[in-house]
Protein backbone atom coordinates (compact mmCIF):
# COMPACT_ATOMS: atom_id res chain seq x y z
CA UNK A 1 0.00 0.00 0.00
CA UNK A 2 0.82 3.46 -0.13
CA UNK A 3 -0.92 4.68 2.79
CA UNK A 4 0.50 4.79 6.37
CA UNK A 5 -1.26 4.49 9.84
CA UNK A 6 0.54 5.26 13.24
CA UNK A 7 -0.76 6.13 17.04
CA UNK A 8 -0.11 8.97 19.11
CA UNK A 9 -0.39 8.33 22.71
CA UNK A 10 -1.43 11.88 25.20
CA UNK A 11 1.48 13.22 26.55
CA UNK A 12 4.18 11.64 24.24
CA UNK A 13 6.28 12.71 21.87
CA UNK A 14 5.31 13.69 18.34
CA UNK A 15 4.59 11.00 16.46
CA UNK A 16 6.07 10.14 12.55
CA UNK A 17 3.67 10.78 10.17
CA UNK A 18 5.56 8.21 7.36
CA UNK A 19 7.92 5.52 7.74
CA UNK A 20 11.68 6.11 7.42
CA UNK A 21 11.73 4.07 3.79
CA UNK A 22 9.01 6.67 2.84
CA UNK A 23 9.71 7.48 -0.82
CA UNK A 24 9.10 11.07 -2.59
CA UNK A 25 10.05 9.98 -6.79
CA UNK A 26 9.59 11.89 -10.20
CA UNK A 27 8.96 9.74 -13.06
CA UNK A 28 10.86 12.13 -15.09
CA UNK A 29 13.08 13.08 -12.56
CA UNK A 30 11.83 16.81 -12.52
CA UNK A 31 12.82 18.98 -9.38
CA UNK A 32 9.87 19.11 -6.99
CA UNK A 33 8.33 22.41 -5.97
CA UNK A 34 5.93 21.82 -3.13
CA UNK A 35 4.24 19.44 -0.59
CA UNK A 36 1.10 20.14 0.67
CA UNK A 37 0.78 18.03 4.12
CA UNK A 38 -3.13 18.81 5.41
CA UNK A 39 -4.68 17.59 8.95
CA UNK A 40 -7.78 17.41 7.53
CA UNK A 41 -10.17 17.24 11.11
CA UNK A 42 -8.45 19.55 13.44
CA UNK A 43 -10.17 18.45 16.33
CA UNK A 44 -8.36 20.08 19.25
CA UNK A 45 -7.26 23.06 17.63
CA UNK A 46 -4.16 25.07 18.32
CA UNK A 47 -3.08 21.99 20.87
CA UNK A 48 -2.50 20.21 17.55
CA UNK A 49 0.91 20.71 14.52
CA UNK A 50 2.08 19.38 12.52
CA UNK A 51 5.94 19.54 11.54
CA UNK A 52 9.01 18.85 9.54
CA UNK A 53 13.10 19.21 9.27
CA UNK A 54 14.07 20.82 6.84
CA UNK A 55 18.03 20.94 7.61
CA UNK A 56 20.31 20.34 4.64
CA UNK A 57 17.67 21.84 1.88
CA UNK A 58 16.32 24.12 -0.33
CA UNK A 59 13.12 24.02 1.36
CA UNK A 60 10.74 25.97 3.67
CA UNK A 61 8.17 24.54 5.97
CA UNK A 62 5.44 26.54 7.46
CA UNK A 63 2.40 25.28 9.67
CA UNK A 64 -1.35 27.49 9.88
CA UNK A 65 -2.60 26.34 12.85
CA UNK A 66 -5.95 28.08 12.04
CA UNK A 67 -6.34 25.18 8.81
CA UNK A 68 -4.35 22.55 10.00
CA UNK A 69 -1.97 22.85 6.79
CA UNK A 70 1.78 22.29 6.97
CA UNK A 71 3.35 23.44 3.67
CA UNK A 72 6.84 22.62 2.48
CA UNK A 73 7.72 24.88 -0.38
CA UNK A 74 10.83 25.46 -2.49
CA UNK A 75 12.63 24.01 -5.66
CA UNK A 76 14.68 20.70 -4.97
CA UNK A 77 15.11 17.29 -5.48
CA UNK A 78 12.57 14.85 -4.80
CA UNK A 79 15.45 13.08 -3.01
CA UNK A 80 15.40 16.39 -0.59
CA UNK A 81 11.40 16.16 -0.73
CA UNK A 82 12.11 12.85 0.46
CA UNK A 83 14.55 13.37 3.40
CA UNK A 84 12.07 16.06 4.81
CA UNK A 85 9.00 13.74 4.23
CA UNK A 86 10.84 11.25 6.57
CA UNK A 87 11.22 13.88 9.33
CA UNK A 88 7.08 14.85 9.43
CA UNK A 89 5.56 14.66 12.77
CA UNK A 90 2.36 15.61 14.27
CA UNK A 91 1.97 16.41 18.23
CA UNK A 92 -1.28 17.22 20.14
CA UNK A 93 -0.48 19.31 23.74
CA UNK A 94 -3.95 18.86 24.85
CA UNK A 95 -4.78 16.85 28.13
CA UNK A 96 -8.24 15.45 26.84
CA UNK A 97 -7.41 14.41 23.35
CA UNK A 98 -10.63 14.41 21.30
CA UNK A 99 -10.27 10.50 20.67
CA UNK A 100 -11.63 10.23 17.02
CA UNK A 101 -8.45 9.38 14.82
CA UNK A 102 -6.87 11.86 12.41
CA UNK A 103 -6.61 11.89 8.95
CA UNK A 104 -3.14 13.80 7.00
CA UNK A 105 -3.06 14.05 3.73
CA UNK A 106 -0.18 14.87 1.60
CA UNK A 107 0.07 15.85 -2.06
CA UNK A 108 3.28 17.00 -3.83
CA UNK A 109 3.85 18.99 -7.29
CA UNK A 110 6.56 19.38 -9.84
CA UNK A 111 4.90 22.70 -11.05
CA UNK A 112 3.22 21.30 -14.20
CA UNK A 113 1.46 17.98 -11.81
CA UNK A 114 0.30 16.93 -8.65
CA UNK A 115 0.96 13.16 -6.88
CA UNK A 116 -1.98 11.19 -6.00
CA UNK A 117 -3.41 11.77 -2.42
CA UNK A 118 -1.74 9.85 0.20
CA UNK A 119 -3.10 9.27 3.64
CA UNK A 120 -1.74 9.17 7.40
CA UNK A 121 -4.48 7.92 9.76
CA UNK A 122 -3.37 8.42 13.42
CA UNK A 123 -5.20 6.88 15.89
CA UNK A 124 -5.48 8.59 19.36
CA UNK A 125 -4.45 7.22 22.76
CA UNK A 126 -6.07 8.85 25.81
CA UNK A 127 -3.94 8.57 28.64
CA UNK A 128 -5.54 9.29 32.36
CA UNK A 129 -4.27 12.57 34.01
CA UNK A 130 -3.57 12.71 37.46
CA UNK A 131 -5.18 14.96 39.94
CA UNK A 132 -3.40 17.97 41.43
CA UNK A 133 -2.81 19.58 44.78
CA UNK A 134 -1.54 22.59 46.01
CA UNK A 135 -1.44 23.23 49.22
CA UNK A 136 -0.19 27.24 48.98
CA UNK A 137 -2.53 28.34 46.76
CA UNK A 138 -1.36 30.70 44.25
CA UNK A 139 1.67 31.24 46.35
CA UNK A 140 5.16 29.89 45.48
CA UNK A 141 5.59 26.06 45.62
CA UNK A 142 2.91 23.66 46.25
CA UNK A 143 3.60 22.63 49.85
CA UNK A 144 2.95 24.19 53.09
CA UNK A 145 4.14 25.06 56.60
CA UNK A 146 2.24 26.37 59.65
CA UNK A 147 3.18 26.25 63.84
CA UNK A 148 0.66 24.21 65.96
CA UNK A 149 1.24 26.13 69.51
CA UNK A 150 0.25 23.60 72.51
CA UNK A 151 -3.05 24.22 74.15
CA UNK A 152 -4.07 26.27 71.05
CA UNK A 153 -7.23 25.52 68.51
CA UNK A 154 -6.33 22.96 65.71
CA UNK A 155 -4.46 24.26 62.78
CA UNK A 156 -5.11 24.61 59.04
CA UNK A 157 -3.10 22.61 57.50
CA UNK A 158 -3.48 24.45 53.52
CA UNK A 159 -3.94 27.50 52.85
CA UNK A 160 -7.40 29.12 52.53
CA UNK A 161 -7.01 29.19 48.76
CA UNK A 162 -5.46 25.70 48.04
CA UNK A 163 -6.50 23.92 45.41
CA UNK A 164 -7.40 20.40 44.04
CA UNK A 165 -8.23 19.94 40.73
CA UNK A 166 -8.42 17.08 37.83
CA UNK A 167 -6.83 18.05 34.44
CA UNK A 168 -9.64 16.22 32.60
CA UNK A 169 -12.41 17.34 35.19
CA UNK A 170 -12.82 13.72 36.32
CA UNK A 171 -14.33 13.03 39.66
CA UNK A 172 -12.16 12.74 42.73
CA UNK A 173 -12.63 9.12 44.79
CA UNK A 174 -10.24 9.71 48.13
CA UNK A 175 -7.99 11.82 49.19
CA UNK A 176 -5.57 10.35 51.83
CA UNK A 177 -3.74 12.80 54.30
CA UNK A 178 -1.35 10.97 56.58
CA UNK A 179 0.60 12.09 60.11
CA UNK A 180 4.23 10.29 58.98
CA UNK A 181 5.52 11.34 61.96
CA UNK A 182 2.82 10.81 65.29
CA UNK A 183 5.14 11.43 68.10
CA UNK A 184 2.65 12.21 70.61
CA UNK A 185 0.61 9.15 70.29
CA UNK A 186 -3.37 9.41 70.72
CA UNK A 187 -3.08 13.39 71.40
CA UNK A 188 -2.04 13.94 68.10
CA UNK A 189 -5.30 13.76 65.21
CA UNK A 190 -6.27 14.93 61.97
CA UNK A 191 -9.91 16.23 61.14
CA UNK A 192 -11.96 17.79 58.30
CA UNK A 193 -15.31 19.15 57.63
CA UNK A 194 -17.30 17.62 54.77
CA UNK A 195 -20.40 19.32 54.92
CA UNK A 196 -22.28 20.13 51.73
CA UNK A 197 -20.31 17.23 50.10
CA UNK A 198 -20.61 13.61 49.13
CA UNK A 199 -17.58 13.30 51.16
CA UNK A 200 -16.74 11.01 54.22
CA UNK A 201 -14.22 11.36 56.73
CA UNK A 202 -12.29 8.66 58.50
CA UNK A 203 -9.97 9.28 61.35
CA UNK A 204 -7.95 5.97 60.96
CA UNK A 205 -5.92 6.43 64.73
CA UNK A 206 -4.08 3.18 64.23
CA UNK A 207 -2.06 4.47 60.59
CA UNK A 208 -2.16 8.42 61.66
CA UNK A 209 -4.27 8.71 58.52
CA UNK A 210 -7.44 10.96 57.63
CA UNK A 211 -9.32 9.35 55.43
CA UNK A 212 -11.48 10.88 52.99
CA UNK A 213 -13.52 8.55 50.30
CA UNK A 214 -16.67 9.10 48.10
CA UNK A 215 -16.82 10.20 44.17
CA UNK A 216 -17.37 13.54 44.43
CA UNK A 217 -16.22 16.82 42.35
CA UNK A 218 -12.88 18.11 42.66
CA UNK A 219 -14.88 21.40 43.90
CA UNK A 220 -15.67 19.16 46.41
CA UNK A 221 -12.90 18.01 47.89
CA UNK A 222 -10.92 21.25 47.42
CA UNK A 223 -13.25 22.40 49.59
CA UNK A 224 -12.80 20.04 52.38
CA UNK A 225 -9.26 20.05 51.94
CA UNK A 226 -9.12 23.76 52.85
CA UNK A 227 -10.96 22.52 56.49
CA UNK A 228 -8.38 19.93 57.22
CA UNK A 229 -6.51 20.62 60.58
CA UNK A 230 -3.88 18.70 63.15
CA UNK A 231 -4.48 18.97 66.29
CA UNK A 232 -2.56 18.04 69.47
CA UNK A 233 -3.61 17.57 73.65
CA UNK A 234 -0.41 16.86 74.77
CA UNK A 235 0.83 19.00 77.70
CA UNK A 236 4.33 18.49 76.78
CA UNK A 237 4.41 18.05 73.03
CA UNK A 238 7.18 16.84 71.13
CA UNK A 239 8.80 19.56 69.55
CA UNK A 240 10.16 17.76 66.11
CA UNK A 241 8.35 19.58 63.62
CA UNK A 242 5.06 17.09 62.04
CA UNK A 243 5.18 15.94 58.17
CA UNK A 244 1.55 15.35 57.31
CA UNK A 245 1.53 14.20 53.61
CA UNK A 246 -1.77 14.17 51.11
CA UNK A 247 -2.53 11.94 47.99
CA UNK A 248 -5.74 12.06 45.68
CA UNK A 249 -6.93 9.63 43.61
CA UNK A 250 -9.23 9.63 40.59
CA UNK A 251 -9.67 5.97 40.09
CA UNK A 252 -6.97 5.77 37.99
CA UNK A 253 -4.04 7.82 39.06
CA UNK A 254 -2.61 9.32 42.07
CA UNK A 255 -1.75 12.98 42.65
CA UNK A 256 2.20 13.80 43.11
CA UNK A 257 2.42 13.85 47.05
CA UNK A 258 2.14 17.29 48.49
CA UNK A 259 3.09 17.91 52.34
CA UNK A 260 2.60 20.38 55.25
CA UNK A 261 5.27 20.65 57.49
CA UNK A 262 4.14 21.92 61.07
CA UNK A 263 6.51 23.39 63.62
CA UNK A 264 5.46 22.50 67.20
CA UNK A 265 5.76 25.38 69.54
CA UNK A 266 5.62 24.67 73.40
CA UNK A 267 4.08 26.72 76.26
CA UNK A 268 5.16 27.05 79.60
Amino acid sequence: GYDHADTFTEGGAAGLLATATATVTDADGDLLVSITVTLTNLLDGANEALAADTTGTAIAAAYDPATGVLTLNGLDTAAAYQQVLRTLTYENVSSTLTMTPRLITFVASDGTGVSALRTTTIAMVAVDDAPVIDLNGPAPGTDFTTNATEDASPVALAAPDATLTDPEGDPIESLTVTLTNPLDGTAESLAADPTGTAIGVLWDAGAAALRLTGTDTAAHYQQVLRTVVYANTSQAPDATPRVITFVARDGLAASLVRTTTVSIVATN
